[in-house]
């Protein structure tokens, strides 16, 4: 699957992808503690952000190995009146389209998991001012069975600060709306560019599929 959007118009590419997280608030020196919702497509719908004129370049390439992103544009854009960190919703929308496609192979019975330790992040241009390249590579492993796949997958990060990761999992242990089936959680070392974009990549076994596997 190859999806490349382009744009140079107020209603850009990646204002789409905003679109997705508008709920949460990604400004440049806060954690971003949103849980995605759990979803049942890769829908990105369509979205025009008040007073925002700027062109940005997605490429997403997905296969059953590995899922790439990357977004060329501005590192912030005005929103109400706010600075939020454009660039790092690439993050966001990377996290929730691998989730979703973890779900996809389940079903379709390819089993898979995110190889946590061989994820790639890259930066270029990352300075808080214009634009930015960022680009992230997320490689999965097959697995045999079903109940050794993860099925669900988030991040948390920082874009030139330090991630919060305890308020990021206790949001994700929450009990009135936590999917994390048994103690499966899994978290990734800190990951950091040079210039200074740092990201957790998170993955559990979802509940809602793997309810039926034993709980170790």
């Amino acid at each position: 699957m190859n999806l490349y959007l382009k744009t140079a118009s107020i209603i850009s590419a990646f204002s789409s992808c905003f679109f997705l997280f508008l709920n949460s608030s990604c400004t440049p020196n806060k954690e971003d503690s949103s849980v995605p919702k759990e979803a049942d497509d890769k829908t990105i719908p369509s979205a025009t952000l008040e007073n925002s004129v700027f062109t940005s370049d997605i490429k997403i390439d997905i296969s059953d190995s590995l899922l790439f992103f990357s977004y060329k544009g501005p590192e912030f854009i005005m929103y109400n009146g706010e600075m939020n960190d454009t660039a790092h919703r690439l993050s966001n929308l990377a996290a929730k389209i691998a989730g979703l496609e973890l779900k996809k192979l389940h079903k379709e019975g390819k089993f898979r998991k995110v190889d946590l330790n061989h994820i790639v992040m890259t930066t270029l241009g990352m300075d808080n001012k214009d634009t930015v390249h960022y680009t992230i590579k997320i490689p999965l492993i097959r697995v045999k069975k079903k109940c050794d796949a993860y099925t669900s997958f988030d991040h948390s990060g920082g874009w030139d600060h330090a991630p919060d990761l305890k308020r990021r999992l206790k949001d994700l242990k929450n009990p009135e709306r936590t999917t994390i089936f048994c103690k499966s959680l899994q978290v990734s070392k800190l990951f950091k560019t040079k210039e200074n974009l740092q990201e957790y990549w998170i993955q559990w076994k979802n509940k809602a599929l793997q309810e039926n596997c034993y709980c170790k």
